[in-house]
């Protein structure tokens, strides 16, 4: 026995941050089949990630502008309608874990993830643009997730080598699942496949090497710089 207080069910969603990860995984975890199986309209899905960005980012950047400003003019709070409605939702947020402590005051990684999404859907190929969408979802729950519970030698600042290896692991064989389904469609290219294979896992390496360096920002940066080394490898190798 520890000693240590068992948590609750509500504190392992809250501490561990479960809604981030859900909301970071349930896009493409439903886009996958949707879009490999389906077929659903490529512009289609650019459709949804452009009007979910154009609709989050306004209310996001409302919500940390406001933070910004009351916090330098703390004595508008008080008798201010705005800040009375304002003040509870964005706390409620961070209580949640859906917004962080340190995003109260810049946009949220929300935001970040959506527009990196909806950039990727903008990049050619196709299935180098689901794959590194692929890599960002699954990748950067997963070091955080084991980055927290495993820990252990550190490579960069607070980023754990169990954490990187953890990112790797959990694309790669996100990626595979993927992969596999190719199997009912043909949506991977059909030529040539153990060099889809080896883009798909030096995307992955360069994700989990990107989350490993990337400051702010990553839930962006990652699957950008992941499907720009897959697209640069897939050229030079002849794909």
């Amino acid at each position: 026995m520890t000693g240590e207080k068992k948590r609750t069910f509500k504190q392992v969603l809250i501490e561990d941050q479960w809604l981030r990860i859900i909301l970071h995984v349930l896009p493409v975890a439903l886009g996958v089949p949707l879009i490999q199986l389906i077929r659903i309209s490529w512009t289609a899905v650019g459709v949804i990630l452009g009007a979910i960005t154009i609709v989050l980012f306004p209310l996001d950047a409302l919500r940390w502008i406001a933070f910004r400003w009351y916090r330098k003019h703390p004595e508008r709070q008080a008798g201010s309608k705005f800040y009375a409605w304002y003040q509870p939702k964005e706390q409620k947020l961070v209580d949640v874990g859906f917004v962080r402590e340190g995003e109260r005051r810049m946009p949220s990684a929300v935001i970040s993830y959506v527009s990196g999404l909806f950039l990727l859907f903008l990049f050619p190929p196709k299935w180098i643009a689901l794959a590194a969408a692929i890599i960002l979802a699954t990748g950067d729950p997963a070091a955080r997730l084991v980055g927290i519970h495993v820990g252990g030698l550190k490579l960069w600042k607070e980023k754990t080598l169990a954490g990187f290896m953890g990112f790797f692991t959990a694309s790669t064989a996100a990626l595979a699942c993927s992969y596999a389904l190719d199997a009912w469609c043909s949506f991977y290219p059909s030529s040539n496949g153990s060099l889809v294979m080896a883009t798909m896992v030096i995307g992955a390496l360069t994700g989990a090497i990107t989350e490993l360096v990337c400051p702010k920002f990553d839930n962006f940066f990652v699957g950008v710089v992941a499907a720009s080394t897959m697209w640069a490898f897939w050229v030079i190798g002849g794909g």
